[in-house]
């Protein structure tokens, strides 16, 4: 049995609902294309951590399993393909499998926006340069401002600071506002993902009367939230994230790597299991024996891509190959 029986075992099982694969080498990269398209037909993720990217990981992974790593570059063109989502560490892979292990609800696309919460404005500029680095959308304006009936909302708040995205605790003037806001957010339309930026505050009760008013908003909307605390948390609240499946990172880029899972999930458009079978029956023949010039486990060069791609049908601009500067002067 090898890693893709296995795959194919736990796409059937009831039991599971998101995959996660650590991955050396790969034998058969067209059943891989086939077990994803039913793992995404079933609605269950692929997470993937491929080991042997670099020069040495490769020949670690030799060493280990005596199997060739492979191209990082061609698996990721793989992965990308079809909708297998990549992560860079086993830490990454535990937090995106535990945001997915919950079914994402449809949220149409212009309300996927990220709804962040800081106990403290350093952590909200903070979040607001992860999103940015991780293609993450935020929640708002452009600005970091609300509009609509939230904005009016905001209005009324007596003592209170700015409330921009991402939302500064300490400017609220008292922590049951932010319901209000979330509540509100949800009226027009905005219910997804929330991270919590934090750490201990001064008193446990505040600890957890925000930790209550998240899991309300996971219980209302089903939409992912996560929990930022890099100095960690008091064990009491810890287990209430837990009880509550609000995942507790304590690292911020772990935190990002395993949300930006969740967005690459919701945009994934699906997929079929096309290949060249479905070319004409010449045209597959062409493209077969073009790739058979190829020596396996290397990548296409330029040529040769460009006359694979012909053969399929793609327009290309006229291509020579020289050999020398005189050539080349030549042409």
């Amino acid at each position: 049995l090898d890693m893709l029986d296995f795959l194919e075992y736990f796409i059937e099982d009831p039991a599971t609902g998101v995959i996660g694969l650590i991955v050396e080498a790969l034998r058969d990269g067209e059943r891989l294309k086939s077990l994803a398209v039913r793992a995404h037909a079933a609605g269950k993720p692929i997470v993937a951590l491929k080991l042997g990217r670099s020069e040495a990981g490769a020949g670690a992974a030799l060493a280990h399993s005596s199997r060739l790593a492979g191209n990082a570059r061609a698996y990721d063109a793989l992965f990308r393909a079809y909708g297998i989502l990549q992560v860079p560490s086993i830490e990454a892979m535990a937090g995106a499998c535990a945001l997915l292990s919950a079914k994402i609800p449809a949220i149409e696309a212009q309300n996927r926006g990220l709804i962040c919460i800081s106990t403290s404005g350093g952590g909200g500029g903070l979040v607001a340069d992860f999103a940015s680095e991780y293609a993450i959308p935020l929640a708002g304006n452009p600005d970091g401002s609300w509009g609509g009936r939230t904005a009016d909302l905001i209005k009324t708040f007596d003592r209170a600071g700015p409330i921009f995205n991402p939302i500064d605790g300490g400017n609220l003037a008292g922590w049951p506002r932010l319901e209000q806001i979330l509540e509100c957010l949800e009226g027009e339309g905005d219910a997804g993902p929330v991270m919590f930026f934090g750490h201990m505050l001064p008193q446990a009760r505040m600890d957890m009367a925000v930790a209550e008013i998240l899991a309300r908003r996971k219980q209302r909307t089903g939409s992912p939230i996560v929990c930022v605390a890099p100095g960690g948390l008091r064990g009491e609240t810890n287990e209430f994230y837990y009880q509550h499946a609000i995942p507790v990172f304590t690292d911020m880029a772990t935190c990002f790597m395993a949300l930006s899972c969740i967005y690459r999930a919701m945009e994934f458009p699906g997929c079929d299991e096309a290949g060249v079978e479905d070319f004409a029956p010449e045209t597959s023949r062409k493209i077969s024996e073009l790739l058979g010039k190829h020596s396996p486990g290397t990548l296409l060069n330029e040529m040769l891509s460009g006359e694979i791609l012909r053969a399929a049908g793609v327009s290309l601009v006229e291509t020579e190959e020289v050999h020398s500067f005189d050539e080349a002067t030549i042409l």
